[in-house]
């Protein structure tokens, strides 16, 4: 998959390609059916396929909120898995939110990359003041003479959920990583280095990783049964995601006690594979409950974890 980034300067072979647009955060099951009618068109137009997505998100750039369910590097590869050819990446910023739908369709679409096709799913929107939508895209198709199909909206037959962006942050915010899972496809994870801490783990006899959060979209605060992918290999894992009451701390934390494991981590990356949530997080009174409390969920964790890989 080749990442496109410089609109100035595009690939011919990336033109007259079959493009779906959108947001893609997540890469969830809706999203795949959107890069399936991708392949389609492309097989039987015989082009190339190719993803247009957008960073930041528009929700963070105009409302200043944390929706990215995945980093954008993890969201890269996400989309690379499913072996698309070419991956336009487009900053949004204030002078991309100010085109018109008819000129990021005319300029970008038709006249730059000579789309011969356009995907997009039930939902998406585009264009300043939201003007873009499927009623356009269909007059669009008509006068730049590209074909245009829309997805219809998915659903999960025995609960009647929809896959959608917003259903998997719904499903983190509750802590359900079953209902996340059965959205995404795939276990909700986390990646990214391993940041220096307080030790206040090891002074309690319970070593963790720490990893920052960056701008994502957080599960619920809690502590979480977890797998632990470490170069390559995966170590079952304790995590705590959230403010650390008991210490008076503001910024959130990811805190990550791998069974097991002694070596030095700082500045490696590693991936948090999130399997089920054990407990809400909560202030303890002392040292000595909490270091009951974390025994209880080393014990609650391993038992989660063991029923998984057995």
């Amino acid at each position: 998959m080749k990442i496109i980034r410089n609109f100035s300067h595009i690939p011919e072979n990336s033109k007259e390609s079959v493009i779906a647009l959108g947001n893609f955060d997540g890469i969830h099951l809706g999203h795949q059916e959107i890069i399936k009618e991708v392949k389609a068109q492309a097989k039987y137009l015989q082009k190339k396929t190719a993803l247009m997505t957008f960073f930041p998100h528009p929700q963070s750039f105009f409302k200043q909120q944390k929706v990215n369910i995945f980093k954008l590097r993890d969201k890269v590869a996400l989309i690379k898995e499913q072996k698309i050819d070419f991956l336009f990446l487009v900053h949004f910023d204030r002078n991309f939110a100010n085109l018109s739908a008819e000129e990021f369709v005319r300029d970008f679409l038709h006249e730059k990359l000579q789309v011969k096709h356009i995907v997009i799913g039930y939902d998406f929107i585009f264009g300043k003041n939201r003007s873009g939508n499927a009623i356009y895209l269909q007059q669009a198709a008509k006068q730049y003479n590209f074909g245009y199909s829309q997805i219809a909206s998915h659903k999960i037959a025995e609960n009647n959920l929809i896959y959608s962006s917003s259903q998997v942050r719904e499903a983190l915010k509750e802590g359900n990583m079953i209902k996340a899972k059965l959205l995404l496809g795939k276990n909700y994870f986390i990646t990214n280095r391993v940041i220096n801490g307080v030790k206040r783990g090891r002074n309690l006899g319970f070593r963790t990783i720490n990893l920052d959060l960056d701008q994502l979209y957080l599960p619920k605060f809690g502590v979480y049964a977890v797998f632990a992918h470490i170069k390559g290999k995966k170590f079952t894992a304790v995590a705590n995601l959230g403010v650390r009451p008991s210490f008076a701390e503001h910024k959130p934390l990811l805190e990550v006690h791998i069974f097991n494991f002694s070596d030095d981590l700082y500045n490696q990356k590693v991936k948090i594979e999130f399997i089920k949530f054990i407990r809400a997080e909560k202030k303890f009174s002392s040292k000595a409950a909490l270091t009951k409390q974390i025994k209880l969920d080393c014990y609650q964790a391993k038992e989660v974890l063991n029923e998984v890989l057995s």
